[in-house]
């Protein structure tokens, strides 16, 4: 009996290490697309709930029980990676308020920031919010 090895039929080594350095190549390329969508989706959480803070923020400044001119700032309690900043000041640039200086009440507007901001690796990011608050107050005479 003789065995004739013309006829076997298989993959040589070169054949089979060819295959093995395709199939690592496109398994290392679709591992990379899944790393960049994850952190993707990190950054996006991490606005979403740097948006959340900051009208939270906001709310407290604008419907509180004391509204003041002035700065302030701090970090949020629960989310220490997320620190917040508040400005109000007297916003100057009103259109459309003309009232007859006889009368006995005038309008201020005051400028609400909140600026949100947390280190995402070895970079800074924030978040910014402005709105108006506008108070009917006795005229100055």
């Amino acid at each position: 009996m003789t065995a004739c090895f013309k006829t076997a039929k298989g993959f040589t080594l070169l054949e089979i290490l060819v295959a093995f350095t395709i199939l690592a190549i496109a398994l290392s390329s679709i591992f990379q697309l899944f790393g960049g969508t994850l952190r993707n989706i990190e950054d996006s959480e991490r606005y979403a709930l740097a948006a959340l803070l900051a009208e939270q923020t906001m709310n407290e400044k604008l419907f509180g029980e004391s509204f003041e001119a002035g700065s302030d700032a701090g970090v949020y309690k629960g989310n220490e990676s997320f620190k917040w900043s508040t400005e109000i000041g007297e916003y100057e640039e009103v259109i459309g308020w003309e009232m007859e200086p006889e009368q006995a009440l005038q309008p201020v507007t005051y400028s609400v920031k909140v600026t949100v901001g947390w280190k995402d690796g070895k970079s800074e990011r924030s978040l910014e919010l402005i709105s108006l608050k506008t108070f009917v107050e006795e005229a100055k005479r």
